[in-house]
């Protein structure tokens, strides 16, 4: 709903306002709904291990978002689906770590991204949910309620947040940040 709404009050296609308003001020030049015909060699190709198999690449047809990531998307999704480097990522999350601005260029104000990092479910009894609840946009670990707080109390700055999804990662990010998952949990069982 409210990648449509950008699209209406904008009067642009959402790609066209990620693209003018997010990506190019920050410097982000390898993220968007689709690869380009002359990025497309760089493109990591996805790969499965089928019961009893060898290792094999995964047809477009059957990727999880059923999505030829080589041609624009006729659905453009505010929840997913982008595509990006580890560099354009990297400096994604620094401007929200530096409260919304990247070298100079400032994309939110420090309220906003206060806002989207603040758990809103505070105090509602989930039955599930011990360790995070959600902000606007993000997952939000929930002070002294995670497992990552009781091993890293001293390192974890608050709010500690994240893309929700797949091993606590945006399916277009899972591979950019598993790595990180997997070291902090090494680090953890170490602390045991």
């Amino acid at each position: 709903v409210a990648a449509r709404l950008i699209e209406v009050l904008s009067g642009m296609p959402l790609d066209r306002v990620i693209d003018e308003r997010i990506c190019q001020p920050l410097g982000m030049i390898d993220t968007g709904f689709y690869v380009p015909a002359v990025k497309w060699d760089r493109f990591a190709a996805l790969y499965r291990w089928p019961k009893g198999g060898t290792l094999e690449p995964v047809p477009v047809e059957a990727n999880l978002f059923r999505h030829d990531f080589s041609k624009r998307p006729t659905f453009l999704s505010g929840g997913g689906g982008m595509v990006s480097t580890a560099a354009d990522y990297l400096r994604f999350s620094q401007m929200l770590l530096n409260k919304g601005e990247l070298d100079g260029v400032r994309i939110l104000s420090p309220k906003t991204v206060e806002l989207m990092t603040k758990n809103h479910l505070e105090g509602v009894d989930s039955g599930w949910l011990t360790v995070a609840g959600f902000g606007l946009g993000f997952f939000v670990y929930a002070v002294g309620g995670s497992l990552d707080r009781l091993f890293f109390a001293e390192r974890l700055p608050t709010p500690t947040f994240g893309t929700g999804g797949i091993l606590w990662a945006s399916l277009t990010l899972a591979l950019l940040t598993v790595p990180v998952v997997i070291v902090a949990t090494e680090e953890a069982l170490a602390a045991v």
